[in-house]
């Protein structure tokens, strides 16, 4: 099994290591009480590609914009076993959306 990548310090460097990546649209509607103060997400599929022989996922937050990135490989540990290969689905990390570290990894 290979290690997790090693993610960059902010978003702009991630997005441009990643390769083969497909980006799907996200409506940003602003910052909510929700985001803020109890610290749920509206987690949407915003980028998918290959990070470091990877396959990685980035989830937006439709109203904050931060940023969850996820290992989304399949799992090769399962071996020749009788379970069908799934998803890791590991968080790797997540950057923050509208505050003063803007785009930094947490």
């Amino acid at each position: 099994m290979l290690p997790p990548p090693i993610l960059p310090a902010n978003l702009d460097a991630l997005l441009r290591l990643i390769s083969n990546g497909l980006v799907y649209q996200v409506p940003v509607r602003g910052a909510t009480t929700a985001c803020t103060a109890y610290e749920t997400h509206d987690w949407r599929r915003w980028v998918t590609g290959s990070l470091s022989g990877r396959e990685i996922q980035l989830n937006k937050c439709a109203n904050c914009e931060a940023v969850e990135v996820r290992d989304v490989s399949l799992d090769l540990s399962i071996g020749n076993a009788r379970l069908a290969r799934r998803p890791l689905n590991r968080l790797l990390g997540w950057y923050t959306g509208h505050s003063p570290n803007r785009r930094r990894i947490l």
